[in-house]
């Protein structure tokens, strides 16, 4: 209860913030983005890396680097770019001091997946937010935004309880213990029920949202939010870590918190650009 207590405490501080700075949309949001793009580079490479500080600062560096420019290119071309410098550059830094030969790719090849792992998910979210005006917004502006973000957060707060309550099947032992199928369900069901509640909320401010919109992210995010779970507790399994470090309390580091929206932010943009203009309005 003490830890529930905190995590709740530290939700009650952080969601107002955020709140906040998604509403501001424009430089305070891509800096927020930028910010927290190196935080989660920081914990994932000292997760891969360990104790080679100039490895974790190069992915950090041309990670933060490469989401900066992302959130302001357009261009196709200009996106594949941003994946193949910071990749190259980890590559080249290998190349020039490789260490132990039987590790050397894997290791760098690991730390390389940082980049489409963490940047694009965050360069994809400041997208979303684009999806309204660039300046402070009303709800209607920035309802893409929140619907990937609720839809998540249903997920996992309906899985943590239902998980509590009525917890007993193991999901996938191997990678995460504690987790069950009776909180996958649970977690499901939120991801597509809760989202309507703040679809009908928004009332005509939703604009040209439909109930069919917020199904297919509610249900994208009952597929994708646990794997996004799962794959970051394959991540620290591997390498024999608990958590991906301490920043929040209550919740462990900040790649623990959005790893799920990492899988279920990209999954909106697709739906948004390319699924939903082949079904209609």
């Amino acid at each position: 209860m003490s830890n529930l207590a905190t995590r709740v405490l530290s939700a009650l501080i952080l969601i107002p913030a955020l709140i906040y700075i998604v509403h501001l949309g424009g430089l305070a949001i891509a800096f927020f983005l930028v910010f927290a793009a190196g935080v989660s580079l920081y914990e994932y490479s000292k997760i891969v890396a360990g104790p080679d500080r100039l490895a974790r600062a190069v992915v950090v560096l041309s990670g933060v680097a490469a989401c900066g420019l992302g959130m302001w290119v357009s261009d196709p071309a200009a996106m594949l770019l941003l994946v193949e410098i910071p990749a190259l550059c980890i590559l080249l830094l290998f190349t020039l001091r490789t260490g132990d030969m039987d590790t050397v790719w894997t290791r760098m090849a690991a730390l390389a997946f940082a980049v489409p792992y963490i940047v694009l998910a965050h360069v994809t979210v400041f997208k979303l937010r684009e999806m309204g005006e660039s300046g402070p917004a009303t709800m209607l502006d920035t309802a893409w935004v929140w619907l990937p973000l609720i839809a998540t957060w249903s997920n996992d707060t309906c899985a943590y309880f239902a998980g509590r309550a009525f917890g007993r099947t193991k999901l996938y032992p191997k990678v995460s213990p504690k987790k069950t199928w009776e909180g996958a369900v649970g977690g499901a069901a939120g991801a597509l029920l809760l989202p309507y509640a703040f679809f009908f909320a928004l009332g005509t401010r939703a604009g040209t949202m439909t109930p069919i919109d917020v199904f297919a992210v509610g249900l994208g995010a009952a597929f994708l939010a646990p794997l996004g779970d799962l794959a970051e507790s394959l991540l620290k399994r591997s390498f024999d870590t608990k958590d991906s470090g301490g920043i929040i309390p209550g919740h462990g580091g900040l790649l623990d918190r959005v790893d799920a929206v990492y899988f279920v932010a990209p999954w909106t943009l697709l739906y948004l650009v390319a699924i939903r203009p082949l079904i209609g309005p």
